[in-house]
Parts: C-alpha cells; sequence; structure tokens
C-alpha cells in the first residue's frame, strides 16, 4: 500500500489505496454482503476478544480497515464506546458505512498502513482480519501501537489456519492464499502475529487461539460469495485455468446449498496489547 493523501472525514479525500482493484477480496457489493455475512458467522470471537477492553469506558474506539461498516457496528454494540471513528481506503465501502454503520460514527478514506491517523492517538484500536491482507503485518502492527493513548488497547484477530476436509473447500483456499501472497500478504498470518513480543511500554494482554467451528455449507457460502469477486483477478486467471475455476465454482455453490455434516474450523489468532 501506498501512503494515502490527507484524508478527511466521511471519506471524501482518495488514499493512497482506494480503488477496488487494491483490494484482492474486492469492495463491490457482493463483497459487502459477504462481510456482513462473515460478521453474523464470526460474531461469537469478535464479542470475546472485544470484551477483553471491557472493562472500563472507551473514549475514542477506530475501527482499523472498517470495510462497508459491520464490525463498526460489532464495536459500538458491543463496548458503546463514547466516540467511533472508521478508517478504510475504499471509497465504495465507506459510501455503505456512512449509510448502513453506526449513527454518529466519524469516517476517514486513509490507507491503515500510515501514520498518524486522522483520529487522533485512540483508547480503542480494533482490526478484525485486516493484517493478513497487508504486507509486514508485524511493521504495520507496531506502527498502530504508536498510535495509542495510554492504557489504551490494540485489538487484532487474524487466521491461523482453516481445516477443512471438503476437497472443493481445500482448493478454495489455496487459491485464496496465492492470491493474498501475490500482493505481498499472508492470508494465514496468526501464526507469525502470535510470535511478536510486546515492545516496551506495552503489555501482550491477549494470545489466543479461538477455534471457530463454522457449518460447511456455511463456510461454503461465504467462500463462493467471495470466489464469484476474485475469481476474474489475473493473477487467479494466469495461475489456474477456465476450467478449474468454472469447476470451483459450482462445487462451491453446490456445497453451500446442501447440508452436509461436518464442520470447517476456524483456528483464528486473537492479539491483545496494552499500553501501560
Amino acid at each position: 500500500m501506498t501512503a494515502s493523501s490527507q484524508p478527511t472525514p466521511s471519506g471524501e479525500a482518495p488514499t493512497g489505496c482506494g480503488d477496488g482493484a487494491s483490494y484482492a477480496f474486492g469492495d463491490v457489493d457482493l463483497a459487502a454482503r459477504r462481510l456482513q455475512l462473515l460478521d453474523q458467522v464470526f460474531a461469537e470471537p469478535s464479542r470475546a476478544l472485544l470484551g477483553v477492553a471491557a472493562s472500563g469506558p472507551i473514549g475514542l474506539a477506530v475501527d482499523l480497515g472498517c470495510g462497508p461498516g459491520w464490525s463498526t457496528r460489532r464495536l459500538s454494540e458491543t463496548l458503546r464506546p463514547l466516540r467511533l471513528a472508521g478508517l478504510d481506503s475504499s471509497q465504495s465501502f465507506l459510501r455503505m458505512a456512512r449509510a448502513a454503520g453506526p449513527p454518529g460514527t466519524a469516517w476517514f478514506a486513509h490507507d491503515v498502513t500510515s501514520v498518524p491517523f486522522p483520529t487522533g492517538p485512540a483508547d480503542l484500536l480494533h482490526a478484525r482480519f485486516v493484517l493478513c491482507h497487508l504486507p509486514e503485518a508485524e511493521t504495520v502492527l507496531h506502527r498502530w501501537l504508536g498510535q495509542l493513548k495510554p492504557g489504551g488497547y490494540l485489538l487484532t484477530q487474524d487466521d491461523q489456519v482453516i481445516v477443512a476436509r471438503h476437497p472443493a473447500l481445500v482448493s478454495y483456499e489455496e487459491m485464496a492464499r496465492s492470491l493474498v501472497a501475490a500482493r505481498g500478504a499472508d492470508l494465514w498470518v496468526g501464526a507469525r502475529l502470535a510470535r511478536l513480543d510486546a515492545p516496551k511500554g506495552f503489555q501482550k494482554v491477549v494470545n489466543k487461539l479461538y477455534r471457530h467451528r463454522v457449518p460447511v455449507a456455511l463456510a461454503a457460502q461465504m467462500f463462493a460469495m467471495n470466489f464469484a469477486v476474485w475469481r476474474h483477478d489475473p493473477h487467479i486467471t494466469t495461475e489456474y485455468p477456465g476450467a478449474v475455476l468454472e469447476e470451483m465454482g459450482v462445487a462451491l455453490n453446490t456445497l453451500a446449498g446442501r447440508d452436509d455434516s461436518g464442520d470447517v474450523v476456524f483456528a483464528i489468532r486473537q492479539i491483545g496489547y496494552r499500553r501501560m
């Protein structure tokens, strides 16, 4: 990602990473609907992580990579901060967030890898499945820590591994990881983040592997929505024959429409830091 230009509330300024092509998983309507479904599917682990900061009132909470605002709404409902802001580089997602996100939220078009943030220092920074899309995730995380007020929390969660038995789901994950890796990121970055030590002046208050089970049909539905967005990406069409992609689309939609037994296990690495 490149550094953004000067950000303004409500996503009016251009950013260095604001067009759909820069989103590996897209920022079109279908991508937004998938993120809404993702929010519902992962509500339980999200509430558990946010609960780490629930012991006292939160002044300013900032949702990093807020997308169309579903993770921001989850943050708002769980912690009820006095002030709330969402940062994202996608103008398309920010338009959706302003329409459907929590009332009173300040929305900023901003590349989350670039500091300082337009909000100023925060009492809580939250990033759900964001670092897995960013090159040099460890470096970005350390930048984020510098944007916390004393006593403030940084809470992140990203996949460490996804365990699926059905061949179509396994193949989908291989494709998705390949796409993200081609952009310099690691879809299963959780294992790397688990090994990070807290820098001086910070305490690592959470380092948990949360195993979340999702029914096969529901996982396939999310995957099918995602695949429909990025199946025409140049990296994917170069690496995989058209017949393979057609077969993948059919297989995911078929799985999504039937009641198979078993689950897909999302092993989510939840990380929390507190500034001393």
